[in-house]
């Protein structure tokens, strides 16, 4: 394997709808630029004619979402080096999920022609992103135009016989599929008011606030309800046992996909514990008789009882992937590197959102910003993001030092030990 691998992932984010020119590149930032094949047509609005200028603002749609694609390259020596921003363009959220694949793909294939090797995209789950995971890896799902696993540069899968009866994914993939395991585990999160209110903080470490479902995107509550003492608590309450399984579901994605420090056999062990417990549970929803039912579900539909549709999708889909890529690195068609599972999460695009939202100053109100404002933002970020790879590879003769978090060298430093472990 004469290649590097990489991890791509990709997301959007609401933007200042402001149209601002580029006096050195001639074009006019804040349309939404349209897609031809899935990709953004590049200088679409670039002219000096006034009467084009004038004719935009009177059709076009300005661009009320930045779309971004962030990249983070898998090396065994250095398992926790920087992510980088690959491309970012406004969008007014009408792309098709068709789109999304077309795009991934062209992506894939570039990267090919530079010897890297897109092992993985991860990204929300959008209905459009999930569709196009599902397509792209042949989930319960055909895109009958092109026919992906055909493809030359597929991986083959070599999987046991007898695995084929829980395993749904096809075995030829040239890339593979992560819902972010942090949108998922809040999609997962559920209300526990009543161990709040009837235990001590002492007891559980939970507030209010954990569970307060006006905060969709707080991952740190999920961390707070899976947690063993948690768990502890839950079981001085009576009918409670649905509620600690709920939550060890809760706890195996954490585990599986989040933790840094969890071994790659114990990441297989909990993702599918995660499959089964759905299974089961979906499984008996449906074949349940209606007198063993509490009486106050009787009335309930059975989605109503279960974890949605997109979340059911993304763990199974998750858990194949992650398998699937375990199984190519120990068939020597996979780097190593490629165990690095806690990399495969699209973290990094709100990390940019959050890092160029915070760049404005201190005498500033204004949290957003337009799309040229980010594009500008993120070339400084992009600037500090090289010189950081290059002064930690050795590239420069005087490198720099750069002060990082004590979580984040522990990180590293697992991270190392696993690969080594690994091998």
């Amino acid at each position: 394997m004469d290649y590097q691998i990489a991890v791509c992932s990709e997301d959007c984010t609401g933007v200042i709808k402001k149209i601002k020119y580029n006096a050195s590149t001639n074009i006019f930032s804040g349309f939404s630029v349209p897609l031809k094949n899935g990709l953004p047509v590049a200088r679409h609005f670039q002219t000096d004619s006034f009467d084009q200028l004038r004719n935009w603002f009177e059709t076009e749609d300005k661009s009320s979402y930045l779309n971004i694609h962030m990249v983070q390259p898998l090396f065994a020596s250095n398992p926790y080096s920087s992510p980088f921003l690959l491309a970012a363009y406004g969008l007014s959220n009408k792309f098709q999920a068709v789109d999304v694949l077309h795009r991934w793909l062209w992506i894939f294939e570039k990267s090919r022609e530079s010897n890297v090797r897109i092992v993985a995209y991860s990204t929300d789950c959008d209905a459009r992103y999930l569709l196009s995971m599902r397509l792209a890896t042949g989930f319960f799902a055909k895109y009958n135009n092109i026919a992906i696993p055909d493809r030359v540069d597929a991986l083959e899968i070599d999987l046991p016989q007898e695995w084929k009866a829980w395993f749904f994914m096809p075995t030829r993939q040239i890339f593979f599929c992560f819902q972010d395991p942090a949108h998922l585990c809040t999609k997962l999160r559920n209300l526990l008011l009543k161990l709040i209110e009837s235990k001590s903080k002492l007891a559980h470490g939970l507030v209010k606030t954990d569970v307060n479902p006006k905060d969709r995107q707080n991952f740190t509550s999920c961390l707070n309800l899976s947690d063993d003492d948690v768990l502890l608590a839950l079981e001085d309450i009576e009918g409670s046992q649905a509620t600690r399984i709920y939550l060890r579901l809760l706890r195996s994605i954490v585990l599986a996909y989040v933790e840094h420090n969890t071994m790659i056999i114990d990441r297989i062990y909990h993702s599918w514990f995660g499959v089964f417990l759905c299974r089961i549970w979906q499984t008996w929803l449906h074949t349940v008789d209606e007198t063993e039912m509490p009486e106050d579900l009787i009335d309930e539909r059975i989605s109503d009882m279960f974890i949605t549709t997109p979340a059911h999708f993304s763990v199974e889909l998750n858990a194949h992937s992650l398998l699937g890529i375990c199984l190519l690195v120990a068939q020597k068609q996979l780097h190593e590197s490629a165990l690095s599972i806690s990399n495969y999460h699209s973290q990094s695009c709100e990390s940019t959102f959050r890092l160029t939202r915070s760049m404005p100053g201190a005498f500033s109100s204004i949290v957003n910003f337009t799309i040229e404002q980010f594009l500008k933002r993120a070339g400084k970020l992009s600037v500090l993001t090289e010189i950081e790879n290059q002064s930690e590879s050795g590239q420069l003769k005087c490198p720099l030092k750069f002060p990082k978090h004590h979580k984040r060298q522990r990180k590293r430093t697992i991270l190392k030990k696993q690969i080594a472990g690994s091998s």
